[in-house]
């Protein structure tokens, strides 16, 4: 017997697992011309429905691929190709800590220890890219 007092139950997006929210984020990524403007310049390959979800067979360029689309998805959301400026002879926790700074400008709550973004895959890195394309789709309409 159903409780006609209780709230409805809603998913949220934190209880997904990594695969099924990249395939939401993979999706956001078109709306905002992720293949045109960011992977055509840059002569990178499409960026495909699990590219975040799991461990890449080159975590260094799987975690550069990382960065350089959040940095993207900043200046996308800001207007500003500074907000999120991070060097390419940055070390990983260099790199980290810069992004958790313009993830904190945008009043992104952390619910993940640092460290996790450093392996560019799994549930915090999904989060990020999830925020950060839910920000940009936003406010391209």
């Amino acid at each position: 017997m159903e409780d006609e007092g209780a709230a409805p139950v809603e998913a949220t997006k934190d209880c997904y697992p990594p695969h099924v929210l990249m395939d939401f984020i993979a999706d956001k990524l078109g709306l905002v011309h992720c293949y045109q403007d960011f992977c055509q310049p840059k002569e990178l390959p499409y960026i495909h429905r699990l590219q975040f979800a799991f461990a890449d067979k080159n975590p260094s360029m799987q975690f550069q691929l990382f960065i350089d689309l959040s940095a993207w998805l900043f200046t996308k959301i800001t207007d500003d190709a500074t907000f999120l400026r991070v060097d390419k002879f940055d070390d990983p926790n260099t790199a980290v800590n810069k992004l958790l700074m313009a993830l904190r400008r945008l009043d992104f709550s952390l619910d993940f220890p640092s460290s996790k973004l450093k392996q560019a895959h799994g549930d915090a890195a999904c989060s990020v890219l999830d925020f950060l394309t839910d920000t940009a789709v936003a406010k391209c309409f």
